[in-house]
């Protein structure tokens, strides 16, 4: 009907808050598209906490919409490029895990578990 099952990947699996999650390595995540993965890597460059904003600042619709503003954090994790929404505080070598969703190549992160802090969305 409307909601078509995937076809299952051969890849382990894990759950986190409900949701299954692919345990794949950072190579095999340039292959995948709209699949939540679980990936460990090394972050490779500097991150960087960036502040975005969507919309026009005198615009109603920015100021009663939390969403059209906020911090995201974009780091390279063993060559994959990650978005975090929010700020996530990590150095450069520091090795992570990544849990989020692969779009167009970038993994939308929804968990970072670092060597010393969790960070979440």
């Amino acid at each position: 009907m409307f909601w078509k099952r995937r076809e299952r990947l051969d890849f382990p699996t894990e759950t986190l808050e409900g949701e299954e999650y692919y345990v794949v390595k950072p190579d095999d995540v340039s292959q995948l598209d709209d699949v939540r993965v679980r990936f460990e890597g090394t972050i490779a460059e500097k991150p960087v906490v960036e502040f975005y904003a969507a919309g026009w600042p005198w615009s109603i619709s920015a100021r009663l919409i939390e969403e059209d503003h906020g911090h995201r954090t974009i780091l390279k994790v063993s060559g994959v490029p990650v978005y975090f929404k929010g700020p996530a505080y990590l150095r450069m070598g520091e090795r992570v895990t990544v849990w989020g969703e692969v779009k167009d190549g970038v993994v939308e992160a929804r968990r970072i578990e670092g060597e010393d802090v969790i960070y979440t969305v």
